[in-house]
């Protein structure tokens, strides 16, 4: 699948988080298009994004004990990874 991801730091009135899937052979999906804050509340000026975890993947220790018990490995892989910058969805 394809996934689509864009931010946009701002306010209430500015920010912007917008997401997309598209199966492999299929149509694209919005699953977000939200305007709403995406700063912490007490920034006053929007001044870019210093790191950001768009692909943070959680679990518990039930699943990761689980695999390891089983000797099982419990992987992600990405490919064709891009940044771009100022590019709307």
């Amino acid at each position: 699948m394809e996934i689509e991801i864009y931010i946009k730091e701002g306010d209430s009135e500015n920010g912007r988080f917008y997401m997309s899937v598209t199966p492999e052979g299929g149509t694209k999906q919005i699953l977000f298009d939200i305007s709403n804050t995406t700063h912490h509340p007490k920034e006053k000026c929007a001044d870019g994004f210093t790191h950001f975890e768009a692909m943070k993947i959680y679990t518990s220790d039930d699943n990761i004990n689980y695999m390891n018990e089983a000797n099982k490995e419990l992987s992600i892989f990405w490919d064709d990874w891009e940044i771009h910058v100022n590019k709307e969805p």
